[in-house]
């Protein structure tokens, strides 16, 4: 018997399985390469260790953790995507302006993981997004989908940004449980969803182990990127956390 009346078991799992493997790459090691990607600011660094009474491998540890845990995140969100892809009548390919959409152009979303991740900026060009699809589509109704909304809603979209206030009659608010009600006629599928993905998450790990013959990691490591720091350091001749001000800092004066 399937798991949901609105969505493959073919299209749970998959999205479950992809999920898994980018929680994976996730938490491979850390490298140094990683560890200074889009640059690591030594001021604050420092400062983290001296008030936090850490030394540099669990500043290191500590970090890496953070930007698994950002990339998990932005994992989370295309993981949501795809599920609405798997509504009969819906599609949400990435890349394509929306983030999802009723393939007869009668609905058309912007899903956000948090009700509090967006600032003013992303706000107001959001909100600009979906009306322009609204008026667009004179038939469509266009939604900002929260999957971690202050509670359960369906309401007019009005939101104020540098002193302005926006509407359109057609721009809504909208927690995912309500969401899902309106995709699939149903008044608690995104409930029947999360019961599924309870049940299925646990036989996707069992068949990666036993199938396919992997190990589950389930810590960080980042030994690789504290050694290859302190290789470099040896290199230059200087401490491992002046190494950290000087190639985070190349080319600025004194550096």
């Amino acid at each position: 018997m399937a798991l949901l009346t609105f969505m493959s078991d073919k299209h749970l799992y998959s999205c479950i399985y992809r999920l898994y493997l980018a929680y994976m790459r996730a938490k491979r090691d850390l490298d140094l390469t990683d560890l200074y990607k889009n640059k690591l600011d030594p001021i604050k660094a420092y400062f983290d260790m001296e008030f936090n009474e850490i030394n540099l491998e669990e500043f290191i540890d500590i970090e890496a953790k953070r930007k698994a845990d950002k990339s998990i995140n932005n994992h989370i969100g295309d993981f949501h995507q795809e599920l609405l892809n798997g509504i009969e009548g819906f599609e949400a390919p990435q890349y394509a302006g929306y983030d999802v959409r009723k393939v007869d152009n009668t609905i058309f979303g912007e899903l956000k993981n948090k009700h509090n991740t967006m600032n003013s900026s992303s706000t107001e060009s959001t909100f600009q997004k979906l009306q322009r699809y609204a008026n667009e589509y004179p038939n469509s109704i266009c939604y900002l989908i929260e999957v971690v909304a202050t509670h359960s809603q369906d309401i007019l979209w009005t939101p104020t940004c540098s002193g302005r206030q926006y509407s359109h009659p057609r721009v809504r608010r909208i927690s995912i449980d309500k969401f899902y009600e309106v995709a699939t006629g149903r008044v608690n599928a995104f409930k029947e969803l999360c019961d599924a993905i309870r049940i299925a998450t646990p036989q996707i790990i069992k068949y990666i182990k036993e199938i396919e013959n992997k190990e589950v990691t389930s810590s960080i490591t980042t030994n690789k990127a504290y050694e290859e720091l302190v290789s470099r350091s040896q290199s230059f001749g200087i401490s491992e956390l002046d190494t950290i001000f000087k190639d985070n800092l190349t080319r600025y004066n004194g550096f």
